[in-house]
């Protein structure tokens, strides 16, 4: 055999190309350097107050003005979120196959800006489950009187069984399996204000109202759970960019459980 050949030792594979914009006194900013660290991943890092265009880079492509902001090759990643980061890195670090988000809250939540806010930090497809409920009819019946239909939840599971890497945002969105539920609550004197704004009438803005002031989706979700972590947050003086920074705290593993109570 050759000797040349023998001796020939295969090229190592070639690390994503990781950079990291960062600013001083950022706790986020130095937890991501340090589990970089850790795993052994090279990272280039660039300090946004002083670079107005990396600053206006990480603005244009997370729609916002938060740090840290991870670039992997040409994925953008707003915050430090561990698992977004293994998912596309795939191995050595990989995590499990599944990452679906749900999203409920009563109406005037913020449940849909939100959803879109995330989806473009986190290249997940949404499933407005209203829509999905209609145009699959996985619903039993239609209330005239609530001018709704009634959603068959054994129907709505069945379509979301074999599907994965989603966001799915409703009033039912707690029905459907998931890694991680984030509950919205809102001060219900709020949700007046934004569903007569949107044109409901006095009934229904009243329905909506009464549901959030006793909690009726968040304790469905609570006692019955069916995700493997939930997020409890209260909207009411957050804009959706602040909703959305805190979810994504969330799913990086921190601790968002807020104290909510409209009864007090």
């Amino acid at each position: 055999m050759n000797e040349n050949r023998k001796n020939l030792k295969p090229k190592p594979k070639r690390q994503k190309r990781v950079t990291l914009f960062t600013g001083p006194g950022c706790i986020w900013c130095v937890k991501a350097k340090n589990f970089f660290k850790k795993h052994k991943i090279k990272f280039n890092e660039i300090d946004v107050t002083k670079n107005k265009k990396a600053a206006d880079d990480c603005k244009k492509h997370t729609g916002g003005g938060g740090i840290p902001v991870i670039l992997i090759e040409n994925r953008w990643i707003a915050g430090f979120n561990e698992n977004l980061i293994k998912t596309v890195f795939g191995n050595p670090i990989k995590i499990g196959e599944k990452e679906i988000i749900g999203l409920v809250g009563e109406s005037g939540s913020g449940k849909s800006t939100v959803a879109r806010i995330l989806s473009k930090k986190l290249g997940l497809p949404i499933y407005n489950i209203s829509e999905v409920v209609r145009k699959e009819e996985l619903y039993s019946e239609f209330d005239e009187r609530r001018d709704a239909f009634i959603v068959d939840i054994e129907k709505l599971e069945n379509f979301f069984e074999d599907k994965k890497d989603f966001i799915a945002e409703g009033l039912v969105a707690h029905y459907i399996p998931s890694d991680i539920l984030v509950i919205l609550r809102v001060n219900p004197e709020k949700i007046s204000e934004r569903l007569a704004e949107r044109g409901y009438s006095e009934e229904k803005i009243k329905e909506n109202e009464e549901a959030e002031r006793f909690a009726v989706i968040a304790t469905e979700a609570i006692e019955n759970p069916k995700a493997k972590r939930i997020l409890h947050i209260d909207t009411t003086n957050r804009t959706p960019e602040e909703i959305v920074e805190l979810i994504l705290k969330g799913l990086s593993g921190e601790e968002v459980f807020e104290e909510i109570d409209w009864l007090e």
